[in-house]
């Protein structure tokens, strides 16, 4: 068997010049990890346009993005970028984009014109030969009419109770949802002034919408996490009470192709096409589409959401890889320094062993053991981002007090626990260790039994190994045989396994 460290350098070579190989493809094609909210879809002429906000890996902030898609095959037909917040409307005559207290006509790239006001413009719709302009000023709900390129004065709708978290704005409708308040606020344009409508009431709604179809007013929202299902999606719809039509379902269900790692509905729009309404749902990474016909309000049977290809799919697996690749580097490159330097210090102190656990077996190095942790780290954090997906765990608020969040962090700690006990139980490593070349035994007996795995292993909940990681490392490095709490705790060690054992 050929030298351990000779081993370990060699597949720590192989993993930073595969790494740094990825890396430069990566950085070569400039496709960075990009993640979709809150679309607004505006029908001019014969596209469909949708504003959607965009995160960027490598960006702090969020950008705005204005797409046109085929309204028929939902083929994408251009996309373009604008650092600043936009909002859309449609007038006859072209499609107007709001950035801030400036305004132009889009997609061409002409200059910006000035609004004579102090609040931005939050949204933008057509009424009529209008385009009417939504802000906030004062917490007060204001409005005003863009005329032929010409502003008219503004016009308070309502006062706002609470700081409002959204405004939409659909035809001669505004609505927008306070917070802490569980309905949404509407009003409906009459003449110069603004006639309010009845509350629609969304609960916990994490997402929501409001869209004027003809004479009725519909409210579209999808709780908060709670209605997950493997092939289907399902949006609650409100209609306003004062239209006196008769009321529609319920609940509108989708057909959903199942999005890995991307389930989590970011952001709900809607807009009335023809003689039917357009929804626009964006999930983490991808922004799907489906319509529902005015006659019936009514999904089709075959009804589904479909996704437009905003690129090729190389691409995004290549820009979902990044953050492994990343990790893969920095550690290879980590472990590979350690590996020469160990090496050299051998060298040195040749004829000088190193501390031994049962039958002689050097103990792992502090090094060794973080290395193993984050491979494992690697591979359970994405699986434990899956059962968090598919169980549905949306949490909403940051502490404790929120039961998804329980639900999240008991998930993970469950997974984890799991992970380590059933593959340290039969032999010892979990994958991490065994391409490290290290492995769990009993500080006495030499092989740990299922009881003292279990134990090292159940003790995470105390000792949960992210947080105390830096209590972990140093009782490894003072400790003689090098264990942790959780080691201390079973009687277990964690030894080297690339040499030769001697014979049972």
């Amino acid at each position: 068997m050929s030298d351990p460290y000779t081993r370990r350098r060699r597949l720590a070579l192989i993993i930073a010049g595969a790494s740094a190989l990825l890396l430069g493809v990566w950085l070569y094609s400039g496709h960075f990890p990009e993640f979709y909210s809150h679309p607004v879809p505006v029908r001019h002429r014969d596209l469909l346009f949708v504003v959607h906000r965009g995160v960027l890996l490598h960006q702090n902030d969020a950008v705005s993005y204005l797409m046109s898609v085929d309204p028929q095959t939902l083929q994408l037909r251009s996309r373009t970028l604008y650092y600043e917040p936009l909002a859309c409307g449609d007038s006859p005559d072209a499609l107007l984009g709001f950035f801030g207290t400036t305004w132009r006509p889009l997609p061409q790239d002409s200059k910006l014109e000035k609004l004579d006001q102090e609040w931005p413009v939050l949204a933008a719709a057509r009424d009529g030969d209008d385009v009417w302009l939504y802000g906030v000023r004062e917490r007060s709900i204001v409005a005003r009419r863009l005329r032929d390129r010409a502003a008219g004065l503004p016009v308070q709708v309502a006062a706002a109770g609470a700081d409002v978290e959204r405004i939409v704005a659909s035809g001669a409708v505004v609505a927008w949802k306070e917070k802490d308040r569980p309905d949404i606020r509407a009003f409906r344009r009459a003449g110069d002034h603004f006639e309010e409508l009845p509350d629609f009431p969304t609960g916990d709604a994490a997402m929501w919408t409001v869209v004027q179809a003809g004479p009725r007013t519909l409210a579209l929202y999808r709780r908060a996490g709670r209605e997950w299902q493997w092939s289907t999606l399902a949006l609650h719809i409100r209609c306003c009470a004062s239209c006196g039509l008769p009321p529609p379902p319920e609940r509108w269900t989708f057909a959903d192709p199942f999005q890995l790692l991307a389930r989590r509905v970011t952001g709900l729009g809607a807009c009335a096409e023809g003689d039917r309404v357009r929804i626009v749902l964006a999930r983490l990474t991808a922004i799907q589409f489906a319509t529902v016909p005015l006659a019936t309000l009514t999904p089709d049977p075959e009804a589904a959401l479909v996704p437009v290809r905003l690129a090729p799919g190389w691409k995004r697996i290549m820009a979902l890889l990044l953050p492994s690749v990343l990790v893969f580097f920095s550690v290879s490159l980590v472990y590979l320094g350690f590996v020469l330097v160990r090496e050299r210090l051998r060298a040195l102190r040749a004829g000088t062993s190193a501390a031994s656990g049962p039958r002689g077996v050097p103990y792992a190095a502090a090094l060794e053991r973080v290395v193993a942790y984050v491979i494992d780290q690697m591979i359970l954090t994405p699986a434990a981002f899956v059962a968090v997906d598919l169980a549905g765990l949306q949490a909403e608020g940051k502490d404790l007090s929120d039961p998804a969040l329980l639900g999240i962090v008991a998930t993970f700690w469950a997974l984890g626990a799991l992970y380590f006990t059933a593959q340290e139980a039969f032999g010892g490593q979990t994958i991490g260790k065994r391409i490290v070349g290290i492995r769990v035994v009993a500080a006495a007996r030499g092989r740990a039994g299922p009881g003292r795995v279990a134990a090292r292993n159940l003790l995470r909940l105390v000792d949960p190994y992210n947080v105390c990681l830096l209590v972990d490392l140093v009782l490894i490095l003072v400790t003689r045989r090098r264990q942790r709490l959780g080691d201390l705790l079973a009687g277990t060690v964690v030894v080297q396994v690339d040499v030769v054992e001697a014979p049972k």
